[in-house]
């Protein structure tokens, strides 16, 4: 399943949210414009490829095991996608 969030009056996706419930795992796909993310946890793990024809950004594996143990928080995603979001508007 996926969910996609645009930013309001345009059709610029900032965020893609796929669920991957056989390896228990969220994919973001986040959008960047012209900025670099800020990363300190060290989350993106990839460039979106180009054949995704999603433009410039960055993808996001996130182990809901890692969120247990607390090696991220939820905080720490929300900044990655106030950062998009911005980048996008």
């Amino acid at each position: 399943a996926s969910i996609c969030y645009r930013t309001i009056g345009s059709d610029v996706r900032f965020i893609e949210l796929h669920v991957q419930k056989k390896k228990n795992i969220l994919r973001l796909f986040l959008r960047t414009i012209k900025v670099k993310l800020n990363d300190p946890k060290h989350l993106i793990k990839e460039a979106v490829p180009e054949n995704h024809r999603w433009g410039a950004g960055v993808i996001i594996w996130l182990d809901l095991q890692d969120l247990l143990k607390k090696k991220f928080s939820l905080d720490d995603i929300l900044d990655l996608i106030t950062q998009s979001f911005n980048s996008c508007r």
